[in-house]
């Protein structure tokens, strides 16, 4: 996939990022996600999917104690729902979990209210509000 990107970031980030965005997220909030990864240089494009690729904390996730809240849009094929559950089961903290439902992977810019709200219910679930 890397190889792939590397050969002009810019335009597989565009189309991967269009492709990422849930069902019922508007075309205007599609091309502005899609714009926004048009802006972005292509050295920085190539870092972040090289830290997004080699990013691990599966052996250190017994150690987190702090609260944590999973939230995660049911159409996201880049990080799908299955393995945000996997992560959820091995948290040994407090912890929710919420499934957007029809959102993809930028669930908190692609249905902001939403994301928001339930944001909120999940921190009062969690005794932090």
């Amino acid at each position: 996939v890397l190889d792939l990107a590397s050969i002009n970031p810019t335009d597989w980030f565009e189309c991967n990022f269009r492709t990422l965005c849930g069902s019922n997220t508007s075309l205007e909030r599609i091309e502005e996600i899609a714009f926004d990864a048009r802006r972005c240089s292509p050295e920085v494009a190539i870092g972040d999917l090289r830290a997004y690729t080699s990013f691990d904390l599966s052996t250190n996730i017994k150690n987190i104690t702090c609260p944590v809240l999973l939230i995660e849009g049911s159409e996201d094929w880049s990080c799908p729902p299955e393995a945000v559950e996997l992560t959820y089961e091995k948290l040994n903290c407090p912890k929710d979990y919420v499934l957007l439902n029809n959102v993809g992977h930028f669930s908190h810019t692609e249905q902001q209210d939403y994301f928001n709200e339930e944001v909120l219910k999940g921190l009062a679930r969690l005794n932090l509000l």
